[in-house]
């Protein structure tokens, strides 16, 4: 043992962390952690919204992939900008437009991993960590691949004679874990990943940091740095859900059965109940909009925000459609989600034997599923099709939204 960890207090709760949950797992976490360090927005005098830090991030994106997993192959999507990128380079965007200091550090211990956070405590900072939300005890529905997916939380306290570690984790309440729990979840993302933010070191220039942060956005959007990115990333998707010709096409890749039936479940999650305010981020980032426009005095700002409402609308219908009413299991997939995820915001460890109940229900469809699909041949050909028509509607709009945008921020 260091000299540095000999020092680790035993029990080290910082003070003035009282600001819990939020919409993006990212932005949740960043918003919470500057709140209790004081840091306030130089327009407003407040704490930054998570809305603004969203934006100052980066904002929205657009990926699409498949990725091979034990068992078969998964659909991977993301909707935000840096969705899926290493060391906390979303969050560590945010810090340095504002003009606070946000220190990565990689441990390749568990040992390791777990002295850096304590010694954060000790100094009175919060962690942000990355992990596996699957291998926690209040995270039972969805489970996703955490190579796929890692999930940020904060770390705000840690009391090792009770072992018992506090964790706010985008609920209106926080959690406690035990410290093997979290070392398990933690593992599950390969690594022992850790950020950690300082006070404001200088005033930001926040209205060049805003048309920075969309210009990076818009520019992430239109030109994509691959054609799995950006706007080229979601056409790939629209040409593949229904094409049956392309061998990486849904209808190659994902046959009726449970392939088919992750794949629509994914794609309703990664929408709407996977962190992401509803609507892919879109509902999020026109609040951005709205507070950028008054910022920097620019009205038409109000007018693109409602454009992307609107794709927030179109994207949650396409989410909904996924899992359509008229297909009873796919339609209690969809509900099981949406109840998980709200018990989850709202009530948080008291909701646990609830949401184990509705993991158990899960179960037995996607039991039901693999053993015969609710739908025919025809009924999949009409649905995929469907779902690739809203889209390339969506993926104009979009292309709209952005081009616009990166208009009016010039």
């Amino acid at each position: 043992m260091s000299a540095a960890d000999a020092a680790l207090a035993p029990t080290a709760i910082v003070r003035g962390y009282l600001q819990f949950g939020g919409a993006c797992p990212d932005t949740a976490a960043l918003k919470n952690v500057l709140a209790q360090a004081n840091v306030t927005a130089p327009h407003s005098g407040k704490p930054y919204s998570e809305t603004l830090l969203f934006g100052l991030a980066g904002g929205l994106g657009g990926s699409y992939a498949t990725h091979s997993v034990p068992g078969g192959i998964l659909p991977m999507l993301g909707f935000r900008h840096l969705w899926n990128a290493g060391r906390g380079d979303f969050l560590r965007a945010a810090c340095r437009r504002i003009g606070v200091g946000a220190e990565v550090i990689e441990c390749d211990t568990p040992a390791g991993a777990e002295s850096q956070v304590r010694r954060a405590l000790t100094a009175g900072r919060p962690a942000v960590v990355w992990l596996d939300p699957s291998r926690l005890p209040h995270r039972v529905l969805p489970k996703e691949p955490a190579d796929l997916y890692q999930h940020p939380v904060v770390v705000f306290g840690w009391d090792a004679p009770v072992s018992r570690v506090h964790v706010d984790d985008r609920s209106a309440v926080s959690f406690t874990v035990t410290p093997a729990q979290l070392a398990e979840a933690r593992a599950g993302t390969g690594g022992g990943r850790l950020l950690r933010v300082e006070g404001a070191s200088r005033p930001p220039d926040l209205a060049a940091a805003l048309l920075e942060a969309i210009q990076t956005g818009c520019d992430a959007m239109l030109r994509g740095k691959n054609d799995a990115s950006g706007l080229p990333g979601l056409d790939l998707l629209a040409r593949r859900i229904a094409d049956e010709r392309d061998p990486k096409g849904w209808p190659t890749v994902f046959p009726p059965g449970p392939k088919l039936f992750t794949a629509l479940s994914t794609l309703f999650h990664r929408i709407e109940t996977a962190g992401t305010g509803g609507g892919a981020f879109r509902r999020m980032y026109a609040s951005f909009l709205d507070e950028s426009g008054e910022v920097l005095g620019k009205r038409e700002f109000v007018r693109i925000a409602a454009s992307y409402r609107e794709l927030a609308r179109r994207w949650t219908e396409l989410a909904r459609a996924a899992l359509p009413d008229g297909v009873r299991e796919l339609k209690k997939t969809r509900e099981l989600y949406t109840l998980a995820t709200r018990l989850h915001e709202e009530r948080g460890p008291g909701a646990a034997p609830e949401l184990k109940k509705l993991a158990a229900q899960q179960q037995a469809i996607e039991a039901a599923v693999a053993a015969a699909f609710p739908l025919d041949a025809e009924g999949v050909h009409e649905l995929l099709v469907a779902l690739a028509g809203r889209l390339a509607e969506i993926v104009r709009e979009e292309r709209a939204a952005a081009t616009a945008l990166a208009r009016a921020a010039a």
